[in-house]
C-alpha cells in the first residue's frame, strides 16, 4: 500500500504543474498584448504627426485663402472644417495615446505579477518534489525497520524453539539423574 502512495502522482504537484503551465501560456499573452501595445503607440505617433501636418495645412490654406480675398471664402470656410478634424484628430489621438499607456502600464504590472507567481510556482514544485522525496526516504525508512523487525522476529522463534529443545532435553537429563540416583540408591 505505501508503494502504491509513492508511485501515485502527487495532487499538489500536478496542480502546481498546471498552474505553472499556465502562468507560462499568461506570460506568452500578456507579451503578445505588449507587442501589440507597442504597435499602437508606433501607429498612434504616426496619426498624431498626420493630425500636425493637416492642422500646418489648413493654416496654410486659411494664409491662402486671406490673399484670395472674396475668392478664397469658401477656401477658407474648407481649410477652417479641416483645422478643426485636426484639432479632433489630435484630442482623440492624445485620448488613445493616454489609453495605450495605461494599457502599457498594467501589461507592465501584469509581466511582473505574472513574473513572481511564476517563481512562486517554480518554488513549490522544487518544495513539492522534496517533499515526495522525503516521504520516499521515510517509507525506504519504514521498510527497512520492517524488515528488520521481521529478522529479530525470525531470531526470537528460533531462539524459543531453541530454549524448548534446551528445556525438553533438561527434563530429559533430570529424569535420567532420578532414575541413576534411584538405580544408586537400591544398591
Amino acid at each position: 500500500m505505501r508503494l502504491v502512495f509513492i508511485l501515485q502522482p502527487n495532487p499538489l504537484f500536478l496542480e502546481l504543474q498546471f498552474i505553472a503551465d499556465s502562468t507560462e501560456q499568461l506570460g506568452k499573452i500578456i507579451g503578445e498584448l505588449k507587442f501589440s501595445s507597442d504597435k499602437i503607440t508606433n501607429i498612434i505617433a504616426i496619426v498624431k504627426q498626420m493630425a500636425e501636418q493637416t492642422n500646418l495645412l489648413a493654416l496654410n490654406a486659411s494664409i491662402e485663402a486671406a490673399h484670395a480675398g472674396i475668392h478664397g471664402n469658401g477656401f477658407a470656410v474648407a481649410a477652417q472644417e479641416v483645422r478643426k478634424l485636426a484639432q479632433q484628430s489630435k484630442q482623440s489621438v492624445e485620448q488613445i495615446t493616454t489609453l495605450v499607456y495605461n494599457s502599457a502600464s498594467f501589461t507592465n504590472q501584469a509581466v511582473s505579477t505574472t513574473a513572481d507567481v511564476k517563481q512562486k510556482v517554480s518554488l513549490g514544485l522544487e518544495n513539492s518534489a522534496q517533499t515526495q522525496k522525503k516521504f520516499r526516504q521515510i517509507l525506504s525508512a519504514i521498510d527497512q525497520n520492517d524488515k528488520h523487525i521481521n529478522r529479530v522476529e525470525a531470531d526470537v522463534t528460533e531462539l524459543i524453539q531453541i530454549i524448548h529443545a534446551i528445556s525438553g532435553d533438561t527434563r530429559k537429563v533430570a529424569v535420567t539423574a532420578e532414575s541413576l540416583y534411584q538405580t544408586a540408591s537400591t544398591l
